[in-house]
């Protein structure tokens, strides 16, 4: 499994939505931003995630950064791919669970998970 996206400069995994842009992310610990493109993912494990957090909310900043991400991950999808994410989520629930991630690795890049 990948490990969680970490900030380059000072190792920090925290993050918090940049005041004047919100596609832009800021480190809580030294301030160094990222823009979309630094935090997606090509893994089918953070596309798996990705599938379920788009519509997900939290209290927490950092996780609600990335719920964000995933909603606006999700609204850039073609009706193809979001029918494709409504798939995965009904095999997760079937006996075929195990496939899931694999249909997951055709979708486009997502935000990759910053959550431990």
């Amino acid at each position: 499994m990948d490990k969680p996206f970490k900030c380059p400069h000072c190792g920090g995994s925290k993050f918090s939505v940049h005041s004047h842009d919100p596609q832009t992310v800021v480190c809580v610990n030294c301030g160094h931003r990222f823009g979309p493109a630094s935090l997606q993912a090509k893994q089918a494990a953070d596309k798996l995630t990705a599938c379920f957090a788009w519509a997900c909310t939290s209290t927490d900043p950092t996780e609600q950064c990335y719920f964000d991400a995933c909603a606006r991950w999700w609204s850039m999808l073609t009706s193809q791919n979001q029918d494709v994410v409504r798939t995965i989520i009904d095999v997760m629930a079937s006996p075929h669970k195990d496939a899931a991630e694999g249909m997951a690795a055709g979708l486009p890049e997502a935000p990759k998970r910053p959550l431990p």
